[in-house]
């Protein structure tokens, strides 16, 4: 509809051609006429123009709500926070991260994954919402760490051997044997207890939720401050 207006407006006014020197005055009268016509048209269709612009800009800051879709590793495997646990459905969804995922995704535990030095490694994952269409606007940003297998206790990446979430008070405690640890971990815990004790960014959005604690362990899809591994909620749920 705007389109056709404004191209009717662009065309300018339309007179009937004159005929003789008795009609130059109706001419200049329907001249003016015109002109007056136009401006108001033109007036018209700009303030429709604004107040459809307005609107829209409306729903957008309506709509900017952060949705986060559920992102399914493929390859290499994600655990959704598995350990070695055959059943349908993982048993602790805050053993090392929130994956914010269906409970039903992941993989089990199985042998190591090797790579060549220096070789290409491809990245496969499964992205449940809409991600890849012209109807969302969508970003995979892929995070991941490194740790030595030779690090010290406090800073070895481990699967543990249990599904419990990671203790607090013993986080290195070996499993029976002694041969290898009970508790997996991707942070350790000096992150954690850096995000349990900073004052979280009160700038940040969190929709009509109401938080219950203000460190940094508490966001908009933490509200209760969960403790996910030794992982912090707020680096996790905003990006960058």
């Amino acid at each position: 509809l705007l389109r056709r207006r404004r191209s009717a407006v662009d065309r300018g006014p339309r007179l009937r051609p004159p005929r003789g020197k008795a009609n130059e005055r109706t001419n200049e009268r329907q001249l003016q006429a015109a002109k007056q016509q136009h401006a108001a048209t033109t007036t018209t269709t700009t303030t429709t123009t604004m107040r459809t612009v307005a609107a829209l800009a409306a729903v957008a800051v309506a709509a900017a709500a952060v949705a986060r879709a559920d992102v399914y590793m493929q390859n290499p495997r994600g655990s959704n926070d598995r350990n070695c646990e055959g059943n349908a459905n993982r048993q602790n969804a805050q053993r090392l991260f929130d994956s914010e995922n269906n409970a039903a995704g992941g993989y089990g535990c199985a042998p190591s994954m090797g790579f060549y030095e220096g070789s290409w490694l491809t990245v496969e994952w499964t992205t449940q919402h809409g991600c890849g269409n012209d109807n969302t606007h969508c970003q995979v940003i892929l995070q991941y760490m490194c740790g030595d297998k030779d690090a010290k206790d406090e800073e070895r990446v481990r699967d543990g051997t249990t599904t419990t979430t990671i203790s607090t008070t013993e986080p290195h405690r070996k499993a029976a044997g002694g041969l290898a640890y009970m508790y997996g971990m991707h942070e350790n815990q000096m992150v954690w207890n850096a995000c349990a004790a900073r004052k979280r960014n009160m700038g940040l959005f969190i929709a009509d939720r109401t938080l219950n604690g203000n460190t940094a362990a508490f966001t908009r899809q933490n509200n209760n401050g969960q403790r996910h591994g030794f992982e912090c909620a707020e680096e996790r749920d905003y990006y960058p």
